[in-house]
């Protein structure tokens, strides 16, 4: 097999030691399966047939899975967005990561801080506490006028916060990011791959000697009757 086939066969062994690779596996398993095939395809050539049918032969499977990448790709991001939006809500419930009624009061009190070193300090005690979702909650998504802290400190706090009290949540999403990193590496291997295999200039010049030899075949059989 080609060198195609074992950067696949790599891609597959990272991605099959992923745990959770939710529904992301069926884009993958369709390119891999399509790039197996047409390098099989292209290796296995009939010797009692002329070059140019093994040339048209790949050439065409290899128009008909470059027609269909966009989709594959589509699909898995699809999956992708789908998984990694029931993971957010999965993490909201567990750590009730929900203002609650004080969540002015707690954003006064956080911007009332003499310095934003304290802010952060009483946010990073506050972290700790796996309860203390509810605080957390009325500061992430405020503007930092009214809290005195900047939105990317605040998304350090909080993903400190998600880390440390819901780590296998955590984990499950980066599955979901390798999993769709690597099936992007097999999307653009898939591209390469058909991209080389097919030749439209000798398609075209195959496919008008096909249809010529087809017309003069008829007329030859019409000339018999």
């Amino acid at each position: 097999m080609g060198h195609r086939t074992n950067a696949m066969a790599e891609l597959s062994g990272r991605f099959n030691r992923i745990e959770n690779t939710g529904r992301i596996a069926e884009p993958f398993s369709k390119l891999t399966t399509a790039i197996r095939a047409l390098e099989e395809l292209h290796s296995a050539r009939d010797l009692t047939m002329p070059a140019e049918h093994h040339i048209a032969k790949v050439g065409r499977a290899a128009q008909s899975l470059a027609s269909k990448l966009d989709s594959i790709k589509s699909q898995a991001l699809s999956h992708y967005s789908h998984e990694s939006g029931k993971l957010s809500g999965m993490i909201v419930d567990r750590l009730n990561l929900k203002p609650n009624r004080f969540e002015a009061e707690l954003r006064a009190a956080l911007l009332a801080m003499p310095s934003l070193a304290d802010r952060i300090s009483w946010l990073q005690e506050a972290a700790k506490d796996p309860a203390n979702g509810p605080l957390l909650a009325a500061v992430i998504e405020a503007p930092p006028a009214l809290t005195g802290i900047s939105t990317e400190a605040m998304r350090v706090v909080e993903k400190d916060f998600i880390q440390t009290h819901a780590p296998d949540l955590v984990q499950i999403q980066q599955d979901l990011d390798d999993a769709l990193s690597i099936t992007s590496s097999a999307h653009r291997t898939a591209s390469v791959m058909t991209a080389e295999f097919q030749n439209p200039a000798e398609l075209k010049r195959i496919s008008e000697a096909e249809q010529a030899a087809a017309q003069a075949q008829q007329r030859m059989n019409e000339a018999l009757i």
